[in-house]
């Protein structure tokens, strides 16, 4: 019997260890595929904006490549899953061919936040506030308080800041861009990555306001919810209805939202204007919701 129980004892001593060996291996496997995904993300977003048109398309194919690579080398099990095959091997041969097609890459992309199951939600309801505390301490001083990239620090930097009120480059970049640059930075510029210096929540925060800065601001006395009630009713539902969602914001450009929108109330058209009215309210006012559905 004690050479039975001295047996199990020393079993369990080498299991024990060795599972947790393998669990932190895991997280740290997952952790190395989170960060290879959003340098992905970013590569595609950034061949997907409209001034990319006219830039090096080898040149992009190439790091959305060595992007794509890194992303393989973490996959593990993910790996045999046949939409995740299918979405990687379609952006490995659109990449191979030297060139970048911006309609393929939003279509891919799309189908890459799917089929890798990407989170595109904060856990948390967001708060306005918060938003504009955060970021008033970690972003004006380059960007300008109300975007324009004429911040106190601005004239310093030797590259000029974009302006998140640019329509072009803008109505082209979704929150989950924002969040993907605001976590890994943008190598070789003054833009830090704040993945280790901020919470998710507050990442979240800021990719949401960044992005509705080009809609200026909701009136100081107004709540997002009150801006919200101002959508008529039917209106609401019918987006509601159609699936509207904190992935829905966060996975769409304005220009991708517009055209959601759009389909959303096809049975009605609104006009060009009051579409425009309505994008407005789902970047400035939607996003604050504690109705909003998470996914």
């Amino acid at each position: 019997m004690r050479v039975q129980l001295l047996s199990l004892f020393v079993l369990v001593s080498v299991i024990l260890p060795t599972a947790k060996a393998t669990a932190r291996e895991s997280a740290a496997i997952k952790q190395k595929r989170a960060h290879a995904l959003r340098a992905l993300f970013v590569a595609l977003d950034d061949a997907a904006l409209p001034h990319a048109a006219g830039a090096d398309a080898a040149g992009m194919a190439r790091t959305i490549d060595q992007a794509l690579q890194k992303l393989k080398g973490t996959l593990g099990a993910v790996a045999s899953d046949k939409q995740v095959q299918a979405s990687l091997a379609e952006l490995e041969l659109v990449t191979r061919e030297g060139a970048v097609d911006r309609i393929k890459l939003v279509g891919l992309r799309q189908r890459l936040y799917d089929s890798l199951r990407v989170s595109l939600a904060p856990s948390q309801t967001l708060n306005l506030a918060e938003s504009r505390l955060l970021y008033a301490k970690h972003c004006a001083a380059c960007h300008g308080v109300t975007g324009l990239g004429d911040g106190v620090l601005a004239p310093k930097i030797k590259t000029p800041m974009p302006s998140f009120a640019d329509a072009a480059r803008m109505a082209a970049t979704s929150p989950y861009r924002i969040f993907n640059v605001l976590f890994e930075g943008r190598p070789g510029t003054l833009m830090p990555a704040y993945g280790d210096k901020l919470e998710p929540s507050e990442l979240w925060e800021l990719s949401y306001y960044v992005t509705g800065l080009r809609h200026g601001a909701l009136p100081a006395k107004e709540t997002p919810e009150a801006a919200w009630q101002e959508v008529p009713a039917p209106v609401r539902q019918r987006l509601v209805a159609a699936g509207l969602s904190f992935a829905v914001l966060t996975r769409y450009s304005d220009t991708e939202l517009e055209a959601w929108t759009a389909n959303a109330l096809s049975s009605s058209p609104p006009s060009k204007q009051d579409l425009n009215a309505l994008i407005v309210r789902l970047r400035l006012a939607a996003p604050y919701l504690k109705s909003l559905p998470r996914q």
